[in-house]
């Protein structure tokens, strides 16, 4: 593979291969006219996977296999979870997921801010394997939680499978109410999605200045999304507060995507209708001030 590919970049990258730091290859200066070509000798090699995203687009540090610091073998539990999941139609119906996996506790395989992360721990002299959940590294960077006692290696393909087969059932069968996604009786402020998305859909001269009264404002939008009915809701928390793109909403509730863009519109249209019908105390307040 790595023939092919320092190949293909010898004759169409001017011999140049980069390496993203989530470990996929980069020909930069490539011909649009050559893209073609390009393809068609990625498909030869099968190469041609187009998984960036997916869970089979995973990071892996080099772990006890070549790493001295390592505490157990990362490339092995990889290549088991690529097996399990090397369907490329399977990957994109479970959508975007982040696996990444470090041997030990530098990680160097970014496993704590994975959606799904793998850490590889030694247990008396053997290699067991902690799974954590729910990080992130973009913009809302969060560091994932542990979920349960260590596994062995044998043990984690299946444990993934699980997790993922779960993940999938409350995508497609939760109902997406505002109560069950997040209980407003236990909160102790609103939603950040509820703050984001109310600076989106309220007109900035009706937005105060003040921390306080921004979080006022996202309250009466929780209150106001609660009187939607069950179509426009679920759509509106889908975009909103699950950060769904419109493909997958389309593929979720088994529309098109311009029919999903559609329905979408005139929830939001509906939501707006009702804050007009419902003034924000909290502007009005700003206003005397």
């Amino acid at each position: 593979q790595m023939e092919v590919m320092a190949d293909i970049a010898e004759e169409y990258s001017f011999s140049e291969l980069r390496i993203s730091h989530e470990q996929n290859v980069i020909l930069p200066h490539v011909k649009l006219d050559d893209v073609p070509a390009i393809y068609d000798a990625l498909v030869k090699a099968k190469l041609h996977a187009a998984n960036a995203g997916l869970i089979t687009d995973m990071i892996t540090c080099p772990g006890l296999d070549y790493c001295a610091l390592a505490n157990a073998r990362s490339i092995p539990v990889a290549q088991r979870l690529s097996e399990r999941f090397e369907d490329i139609e399977r990957q994109k119906n479970i959508g975007e997921l982040k696996l990444k996996i470090s041997g030990c506790i530098n990680a160097c395989g970014h496993h704590h801010v994975g959606h799904i992360g793998i850490l590889g721990v030694d247990r008396k002299g053997e290699e067991f394997y902690q799974i954590s959940l729910g990080g992130r590294a973009d913009h809302r960077a969060a560091i994932g939680d542990i979920a349960g006692r260590a596994l062995s290696r044998e043990e984690v393909p299946d444990a993934i499978k699980r997790i993922i087969d779960t993940y999938r059932r409350h995508r497609v069968s939760a109902k997406r109410n505002m109560d069950r996604e997040r209980p407003m009786s236990a909160m102790a402020g609103p939603d950040p999605s509820t703050v984001e998305f109310s600076a989106q859909i309220c007109d900035p001269e009706m937005t105060p200045a003040t921390a306080a009264a921004q979080r006022e404002i996202a309250i009466k939008v929780e209150g106001v999304i609660q009187q939607l009915n069950d179509q426009d809701r679920e759509i509106i928390l889908m975009r909103h507060y699950e950060h769904l793109s419109n493909h997958e909403i389309a593929e979720l509730l088994k529309l098109n995507p311009p029919a999903a863009s559609m329905r979408y519109l005139r929830a939001l249209r509906r939501l707006r209708s009702l804050l007009e019908e419902t003034p924000l105390d909290v502007t009005e307040q700003g206003a005397h001030s």
